[in-house]
């Protein structure tokens, strides 16, 4: 059986793998078709096309949005969008800049705290120029103020650290709006960090596909088999397509490998098929 990973992240934006070593580990894994969601970038898709047709793997464009409705954090996958449509990258650019201006902020913040940091230090850890808080939280690990990611972002980084700067978002329509507009279908990922319950996911469904919403991400990690299965019939009652993936940031990542989905779980080529043949409606 053939298998794909449709939730990636390289040097782009917080991954630790270049887009060529991301499809140098994709054909590893047996995987036929990947798709790099870099935060609020297209940067890499480019790049990791040439790649993909070089070693014989399937990349499907993607990015992944940061959004808010009401009060709620969410991110938008997109997939299957035009990566070098001029008004998608002119509107990526503006995101960006707002997370420049945060990134700012915090590191005043830090210096406010005791802690020499500079952006000369941030930049450098950034092979793009895109860098964001995974890369404070290493400095903070290298200067030996803290000791792992999850303390960085407990103690300074996270929404209750004491450095903590809110970086201003889309709405979750404008999110799915500028993904459609770019020919690309949107999918709400990983529903279970919103709400853990998911109580609250079926009435968010039915407000983001009254915005555009054409899919959600089922198959996730850290998704139960209960999870997945609650998640797939909510696809199916809102006629969403089913998409999943590791949400793979590198080797230094704890947890999530390369293609898995969950414990000994991987994704059949199927999902690839049906979202590619929902694109084509779209």
């Amino acid at each position: 059986m053939n298998y794909i990973d449709l939730h990636l992240h390289s040097t782009y934006s917080d991954g630790t793998l270049t887009p060529l070593l991301l499809v140098k580990e994709a054909k590893k894994h047996g995987l036929q078709a990947i798709s790099l969601t870099d935060h609020d970038t297209m940067e890499g898709v480019s790049e990791i096309i040439a790649h993909g047709i070089t070693y014989g793997v399937e990349i499907l464009p993607g990015v992944e949005l940061s959004a808010h409705i009401d009060s709620a954090s969410i991110h938008i996958l997109g997939y299957g969008l035009r990566h070098n449509d001029p008004l998608l990258l002119s509107r990526l650019e503006s995101i960006q800049h707002a997370r420049n201006l945060r990134n700012e902020k915090i590191i005043t913040r830090l210096n406010d705290l005791g802690i020499d940091i500079t952006k000369e230090d941030v930049d450098t850890l950034s092979q793009t120029g895109q860098t964001g808080r995974p890369h404070f939280a290493q400095i903070l690990i290298s200067k030996g103020v803290i000791h792992s990611f999850d303390e960085a972002f407990d103690k300074y980084l996270g929404q209750n650290g004491i450095a903590y700067v809110p970086r201003k978002i889309l709405p979750a329509a404008d999110a799915i709006r500028y993904i459609k507009e770019a020919g690309g279908i949107a999918v709400l990922a990983h529903p279970l960090t919103i709400d853990q319950s998911i109580t609250c996911i079926p009435e968010l469904v039915e407000t983001l596909k009254g915005f555009g919403l054409g899919g959600i991400e089922v198959y996730y990690p850290s998704h139960s088999k209960a999870a997945r299965k609650t998640l797939f019939e909510l696809s199916r009652v809102f006629d969403l397509v089913a998409t999943g993936g590791s949400d793979y940031h590198g080797h230094s990542q704890t947890g999530n490998g390369m293609g898995k989905t969950g414990k000994n779980q991987r994704l059949p080529y199927e999902i690839f098929e049906k979202l590619k043949s929902r694109l084509q409606t779209t």
